[in-house]
């Protein structure tokens, strides 16, 4: 990955402490993958999409057949959309200077609960704690 491709993410997403940009290897090219940390799921990047890239060997138009996920990996038509997707959540592979997306986004779930540090006299004693 050439300082080029780290710098033009790091521009974009204005030197964001969670954005993660690192070489990959895809079917024995270099590559660049591109998230937000905390809003990737990291098993499902692992096992579905890092290990058969790696193992994986053919052409760069092959990609998604290659991945296993239930997300599909789709192209991606300009390094503008790429940004887009993801500061929504997405995980953005650029090989051979094109450029791929996967939602693996991780959903967090809390319970309802009785806040520890409000107490109310009326009224519900639910909330997102």
């Amino acid at each position: 990955m050439s300082a080029d491709e780290q710098n033009k993410w790091k521009e974009a997403f204005g030197q964001s402490f969670d954005l993660v940009v690192n070489p990959i290897r895809v079917l024995g090219t270099q590559g660049t993958l591109v998230c937000l940390d905390g809003m990737v799921d990291k098993v499902l990047l692992e096992e579905g999409v890092l290990e058969p890239l790696a193992e994986g060997t053919g052409e760069i138009a092959a990609l998604p057949a290659i991945v296993r996920s239930s997300s599909p990996l789709e192209e991606v038509a300009t390094f503008e959309d790429a940004v887009d997707l993801v500061a929504q959540g997405d995980v953005v592979l650029e090989v051979e200077e094109r450029l791929w997306s996967i939602s693996l986004r991780k959903v967090d779930k809390r319970a309802i609960t009785e806040p520890p540090t409000s107490s109310v006299i009326k009224g519900p004693r639910e909330g997102f704690g």
